[in-house]
């Protein structure tokens, strides 16, 4: 499974989906959306669920394996071994050989 981190406006979303999406269908693998940022922002909102995705919400515990404690952390390793996070806004041809069980953390607009 991909896990992709969504935030920001609908056009981020796009994009962030888009890359997630793109991965999971190279990999035959299922999509799910981590939208867990939207509970801490007052000004932005959850909207691909306005079209047609092929992606369901990711589960509260697979959210908390990946964004809390330490603890948490070891064992959110274990079940996705890689975690992928966009370090600038330059492509970067690597993101597209992620492996199954990855969780994407980034914007990815290039």
């Amino acid at each position: 499974m991909i896990i992709v981190k969504l935030k920001g406006g609908l056009g981020n979303q796009m994009f962030q989906y888009a890359c997630g999406r793109a991965i999971s269908v190279q990999l035959g693998v299922p999509l799910a959306l981590d939208i867990s940022w939207f509970r801490d922002v007052s000004d932005r909102r959850f909207t691909l669920d306005q079209f047609n995705i092929q992606a369901r919400i990711a589960l509260e515990d697979e959210i908390a394996k990946a964004n809390s404690s330490l603890q948490k952390a070891f064992d959110f390793f274990r079940t996705h071994k890689h975690v992928v996070i966009e370090k600038d806004q330059h492509f970067n041809p690597r993101v597209l050989e992620t492996p199954d069980n990855a969780y994407l953390d980034g914007y990815w607009q290039s």
